[in-house]
């Protein structure tokens, strides 16, 4: 039976010398290219010995504007003209080689320098906030020089890290190896989330509980039993399960993917935050009737048993027609790595999710939990380590979303 993997994603240095600053090098060789055209924020069009080559920048990365079946991503279209600005037609520049010199698209790899004025134009691009770093091996001699520029422009939030701030789920989602998404509808920046949707597979996290200390959001039904003393939601699970009643906790899931769809996002599939709606049999029967009433897949644990939690919460789904992933890998703690790729590599036959949590580190991502390190990391590891990719292949998996579970339902 073929397998097939559900990426799953949850909605919110050392300095290498290069001759001087502002991305200035030292001396370099006589030019031995001359700009044609500009593709994209980190490739371009060379004459290089008599004929055009596509050449990528080695060592950063720069929003898409121009990949096949995706949406231009934040300040795509401003990196792309810094590019232009950098590299005007008819420019001399000198492209130097790393280890190795073609991608799998056949691209030339380099470091372009112009020649006029000596600019690093990989370096001066992380610098000004335009690129992220992008290190492939084996080609790493700049590797950490890029990285130094990117953390300094995070932290002056220049270009994109001031413009697209909260973007490391989307990022996941158009550039990395995510499929799926959900929204917390009631948190703080879920209307700026819906802002940035173009059409990903995103469904809703069903939110009962403000589990922070000190980033807190409520009810959208204003219901008094799903406050507590601090003019949230519960931070607690038992908290919420005491006082909360059912007909509130009814009405406010009901609101919670009412209002996602309202705001334009497609629907796909329906979760619950800390698992509130499937360990209780009366929090269950809501999760399930709202999934047979919208019609949406969902989430349900897998690695407990129906005896464990007292009810058999997945015959009961199954029975009302309602579709889930066969295997669910949880984010039990902050940091995936590890726990991906051992996913991986026991992938079973069937349909499995696996829960990251990846994000940009920005002031307010490190406000909100002392965990924001590892979902930084997380952020990383869908969008630019290259080993998963490699990875899911050798597994034989297939990437699927929850789309194509709701496809079964309609």
């Amino acid at each position: 039976m073929r397998r097939t993997f559900v990426v799953r994603v949850f909605i919110s240095a050392a300095v290498v010398a290069l001759g001087g600053c502002g991305g200035r090098a030292g001396p370099a060789p006589p030019a031995n290219a001359v700009v044609v055209s500009v593709i994209d924020g980190d490739t371009i069009v060379a004459r290089v010995g008599g004929r055009q080559e596509h050449v990528r920048l080695i060592g950063i990365d720069t929003p898409e504007t121009v990949a096949p079946n995706k949406p231009v991503m934040c300040f795509g279209k401003e990196a792309s003209h810094e590019t232009a600005a950098l590299l005007p037609p008819g420019t001399d520049v000198e492209l130097v080689r790393d280890v190795e010199a073609r991608d799998d698209y056949g691209r030339l790899l380099a470091y372009v320098y112009r020649a006029p004025d000596r600019l690093f134009v990989n370096l001066r691009l992380a610098e000004e906030g335009f690129a992220d770093a992008l290190s492939i091996p084996p080609n790493t001699t700049y590797a950490s020089a890029f990285r130094a520029a990117v953390a300094a422009a995070r932290a002056a939030r220049r270009g994109l890290w001031g413009a697209c701030a909260r973007f490391g789920v989307y990022d996941s989602l158009r550039a990395g190896v995510a499929t799926s998404a959900s929204l917390m509808v009631p948190a703080p920046w879920a209307r700026e989330a819906a802002a940035r949707y173009r059409g990903e597979d995103i469904g809703v996290h069903l939110t009962l509980n403000a589990e922070h200390d000190l980033y807190r959001w409520g009810p959208l039904t204003q219901s008094p039993s799903l406050y507590d003393g601090d003019g949230g939601f519960p931070r607690t699970v038992d908290d919420l399960w005491d006082h909360a009643d059912l007909d509130e906790v009814r009405r406010e899931c009901r609101a919670q993917i009412e209002r996602a769809i309202v705001w334009g996002f497609d629907v796909s599939h329906l979760t619950s935050h800390l698992s509130v709606l499937t360990v209780r049999p009366e929090f269950f029967d809501i999760f399930v009737e709202l999934a047979v009433e919208f019609r949406l897949p969902i989430r349900l644990p897998s690695n407990v048993s129906e005896r464990d939690i007292g009810f058999p919460f997945r015959h009961l789904a199954a029975a009302e027609g309602v579709v889930f992933p066969d295997h669910f890998v949880p984010a039990r703690k902050a940091g995936s790595r590890d726990r991906v790729e051992k996913a991986i590599v026991g992938l079973q036959p069937g349909v499995t999710e696996i829960h990251v949590q990846p994000a940009v580190d920005t002031p307010e991502i490190r406000a909100v939990s002392p965990n924001w390190a590892a979902w930084v990391d997380d952020h990383a590891l869908v969008t630019q380590e290259p080993s998963l990719r490699r990875m899911l292949e050798r597994a034989g998996a297939v990437l699927i979303g929850f789309r194509e579970l709701r496809s079964l339902m309609r």
